[in-house]
């Protein structure tokens, strides 16, 4: 069900790297592996929405540093 749901504006979020920092899923979108608690990867998750949101809004230039 959940493979029915992905699209290319998809961006997996898998947490909790901090208790296993290997990806357990293949994904063919982009896909962050984090963990909240340790503020790993954060940012990552952080550019890849914004980088998704300013194609799809071109004119918010303000959206990806």
């Amino acid at each position: 069900e959940i493979q029915n749901m992905i699209n290319r504006d998809t961006i997996i979020f898998l947490n909790k790297s901090d208790i296993s920092d290997k990806q357990n899923h293949k994904f063919n979108v982009d896909t962050v592996l984090a963990s909240v608690k340790n503020n790993k990867n954060i940012d990552k998750l952080i550019y890849l929405i914004k980088a998704k949101l300013s194609k799809k809004f071109t004119f918010n230039k303000w959206l990806v540093d």
